[in-house]
């Protein structure tokens, strides 16, 4: 597994999006337009999710936080979360430049692995 080089997230507003379960239909992303070596970070109902292939942690240099409310809850979003490396938070667009970064996680990415500072995610 070669990860996606991801230089810059873009935050995509969708209220309607749904994805539970990992093995359901991906056409709800189809539409979500993203640059070169960017990632959306998608908001539903005002609040920060995930993004199209991985769970999100944001850092302030102390601590991980993880939105509490995402698309699909990933085993290795909650097996952080569990062991306590992670703390699930409510996030909205304005709290996500209150962090300095922000890691992408899945059940092929550990978290800091692919990491993106704050200060290249455009609204």
């Amino acid at each position: 597994y070669t990860p996606v080089t991801i230089t810059s997230l873009k935050v995509v507003i969708n209220n309607n999006i749904s994805y539970y379960y990992k093995y359901a239909d991906r056409k709800c992303f189809q539409n979500i337009i993203t640059g070169k070596n960017e990632e959306a970070i998608i908001i539903k109902n005002g609040f920060v999710t995930d993004c199209t292939y991985a769970n999100l942690a944001f850092s302030d240099g102390k601590s991980w936080f993880t939105p509490n409310t995402y698309l699909l809850n990933g085993t290795k979003r909650q097996l952080y979360i569990d062991r306590g490396e992670i703390i699930p938070v409510k996030m909205r667009v304005k709290d996500i430049f209150h962090f300095n970064k922000v890691s992408l996680i899945n059940s092929m990415l550990d978290l800091k692995e692919v990491c993106i500072s704050t200060e290249n995610i455009r609204k």
